[in-house]
């Protein structure tokens, strides 16, 4: 009996070890989480404040409340920091983009209650589109691109040469609206887009794209 409660002992000394590391390796991600959102939310409140050019590691640091090393310790360098935090940002703003496309295949902005998140995640998109820096208004125009591509179909891969460079330019204008002080007043100017002339005709250009595509393309 002695020896069974022995071993009983053992073994529940076993698992609580066990449930202490688990308990230890979860503590761990979530203060990791935490930092990098810290992080991240510094570089955004950072680029809308003073602008790219003036963001460094030690400033992003500052802001967020945590040292050199933590942030080395989750981000290369500061255009690693960039690309993540883009990256990240992107899915819920692809979702509000990808409403105005909606809108824009119909003529006119279409009724739609996007989430605050989306809203939030889609205005970021805006001083990225207006930064001096190529490497961040580079990343606005894949991300409009690439979404609006999908959304109707699009294969680009499959496009001719001179389609791409239609693609480029009805992409890089709308990059430049969003950068706009107009955009910066009222954020949906985009969606006004959709009932003017060239407005039209770039969706009309899309779409005759599109129609030129297999079924299955960019699905």
């Amino acid at each position: 009996m002695y020896i069974k409660r022995s071993l009983l002992g053992i073994v529940s000394s076993f698992d609580a070890d066990e449930q202490g590391e688990d308990h230890a390796a979860a503590r761990e991600v979530d203060l990791q989480l935490a930092a990098t959102a810290r992080i991240e939310a510094a570089y955004w409140r950072l680029l809308e404040e003073v602008g790219y050019s003036e963001i460094t590691v030690r400033r992003v640091s500052q802001v967020a409340g945590t040292n050199r090393n933590s942030f080395y310790y989750h981000y290369e360098n500061l255009e690693d920091l960039v690309r993540k935090s883009f990256l990240s940002n992107a899915e819920d703003a692809r979702h509000l983009i990808s409403s105005l496309v909606v809108g824009f295949q119909h003529g006119g902005p279409q009724p739609m209650l996007p989430s605050n998140s989306a809203v939030v995640h889609a205005r970021r998109v805006m001083p990225c589109a207006r930064s001096e820096s190529p490497f961040l208004r580079g990343m606005v125009g894949e991300l409009l691109r690439d979404t609006w591509l999908n959304e109707l179909g699009i294969d680009r891969k499959l496009l001719s040469v001179e389609d791409r460079v239609q693609v480029e330019f009805i992409f890089a204008g709308l990059v430049a609206v969003l950068g706009s002080a107009m955009a910066a007043e009222s954020p949906l100017v985009i969606s006004q887009l959709a009932t003017s002339p060239m407005g039209r005709v770039a969706v009309e250009t899309l779409q005759k794209m599109a129609a030129g595509q297999p079924e299955d393309a960019a699905r």
